[in-house]
């Protein structure tokens, strides 16, 4: 449906009580817009929506044969810009404005008999380099233009859907006499109506198609979101838009989070992981590996810290990615039996007996409330040690972080565990320091990046993280032992 419309709304409060307002629809000329609504109730209507924050919506708009050709749904529709302007003692008018989450539109296209055959789904999504394919124009001598595809990625997303990446291009009006053309980043499907007609969306479609796109956004190291889609079914177009998620700009994160993106002017650098050339690979490898993990969550929550779609402070990017190192770390303990050393609950409840019986007799000469601060600690006794999980998981994965920025203290290096327990206190790191700051946050993501490649099966070598590529280059991951050194003394006197 294109175009703005106006209707009369139901809303549907949270209190159960329910009120019929004039309401104007905005819809999005691009993919990367929002719908929104300018809602005109009347006073005593405006008095009930006013005190509440969201309603729940619905519209209809009936055709020449009296039937609904075109309905209006949102579960949830965020109510904000509350006003209202008195033109007289006796005369008033007030507007909300309506921010719908999950905006659904059904259009009506005709009624038939036939088979419902296959639904054919437009899907939206936020831009990404990566996943555009190659565009040729071809110019006829009449004026037309072609547009030829080249390198479209393809992917079987789940066993009912599978989709392909292409551009769409559009063209709007900048003044009576200016066209400026569009293009946004779309990909299309076929899939079962049912899917779509018994709200199955967002196991079928929505869910799969964001486990792609999360990969697709690690690789890229661009932030990427499905938006919402557009489904042609045999007697209805089906609209939904995605207005819950905050709509990524498209930008690298890797740069947009960089500390001195200076130092990479003249770099052979790439912003991506993955490079172009092995991106399709990497889809369809990361792909297939995730779906046999007993906990892929793990995995999509760690690929959001290194690609956070958003700037950070160091200390945010810092913390968020380290959270997420141990909550790797902690699955791959869970699956491995390193959580603890003795995992019998019972037979840890006996042992931590004696445990406390030698204590007492070791530290005779302090008293009951001292040693009761012993006693607490004593169930760290049972949890096997970080760095040993860690160097489990290196073994395991044959992952060699060495040329990187150590994990644990280390000879005359402060290790990443070390600042992250300053900052989670709170301490603020001096901006003398700023640049050793900077490149332990770009070990601690190179890491995290490390092992989730090799969680998801994908060859180091052929991304921008191999040890090759970041050993050859000048300003990555480098620091001289004098920097250390003063670093680490300032860090030990915090």
């Amino acid at each position: 449906m294109d175009g703005n419309i106006t209707l009369k709304a139901s809303l549907e409060c949270t209190d159960g009580r329910s009120v019929i307002v004039p309401c104007k629809v905005y819809l999005p000329k691009l993919p990367m817009g929002k719908p929104y609504f300018i809602f005109s109730p009347k006073k005593d209507q405006f008095n009930i929506l006013s005190k509440i924050r969201n309603v729940n919506f619905k519209a209809s708009i009936d055709g020449f044969n009296s039937k609904n050709e075109i309905t209006l749904s949102s579960p949830v529709v965020w109510l904000s810009g509350k006003n209202t302007r008195h033109w007289g003692p006796y005369f008033s008018e007030s507007c909300l404005k309506g921010e719908p989450q999950g905006l659904k539109i059904v259009e009506k296209i005709g009624l038939s008999s036939q088979d419902s055959g296959k639904a054919h789904l437009r899907i939206w999504v936020s831009p990404n380099a990566y996943l555009n394919p190659e565009i040729s124009p071809e110019f006829s001598y009449t004026g037309d233009v072609t547009y030829n595809r080249h390198d479209q990625i393809e992917c079987k997303v789940s066993d009912n859907l599978s989709i392909k990446f292409d551009r769409n291009f559009k063209y709007l009006n900048k003044s009576k006499t200016t066209l400026i053309q569009h293009s946004y980043l779309v990909a299309y499907a076929e899939i079962s109506p049912e899917y779509i007609l018994n709200e199955a969306v967002d196991e079928e479609i929505f869910g799969p198609i964001d486990m792609l796109l999360k990969l697709a956004s690690l690789g890229s190291r661009t932030r990427t979101a499905c938006l919402g889609f557009d489904a042609e079914l045999y007697d209805q177009i089906i609209t939904i838009y995605r207005s819950n998620l905050s709509y990524p700009s498209g930008k690298s994160e890797f740069m947009i989070n960089c500390a001195f993106p200076d130092d990479f002017k003249d770099s052979p650098h790439t912003e991506g992981l993955v490079d172009r050339e092995y991106f399709p690979d990497f889809l369809f490898t990361s792909l297939n590996n995730i779906k046999t993990k007993s906990n892929p969550k793990i995995i999509l929550d760690a690929i959001n810290s290194v690609v956070p779609g958003k700037v950070r402070t160091l200390e945010e990017s810092f913390l968020s990615m380290f959270s997420n190192f141990e909550a790797l770390l902690l699955d791959f303990r869970k699956s491995h039996n390193l959580e603890y050393v003795v995992n019998d609950e019972g037979l840890w409840a006996i042992k931590k007996e004696k445990i406390k019986k030698a204590i007492k007799t070791i530290f005779n000469d302090c008293t009951k409330e001292k040693r009761s601060f012993i006693y607490s600690k004593i169930d760290e006794l049972n949890r096997i040690p970080l760095r040993i999980a860690y160097d489990k998981f290196c073994m395991y994965y044959h992952l060699d972080n060495t040329d990187l920025w150590p994990i644990f203290n280390e000879n005359n290096n402060i290790g990443l565990v070390e600042i992250r327990n300053r900052l989670i206190h709170g301490v603020k790191i001096s901006s003398k320091f700023i640049h050793m700051f900077s490149v332990s946050k770009e070990c601690m993501q190179y890491t995290v990046e490390r092992m989730l490649l090799k969680m998801l099966g994908f060859q180091l070598e052929k991304t921008d993280v191999s040890k090759s590529i970041i050993l050859h280059e000048q300003y990555r991951a480098k620091w001289s032992n004098e920097e250390m050194v003063k670093f680490k003394n300032y860090m030990e006197c915090l």
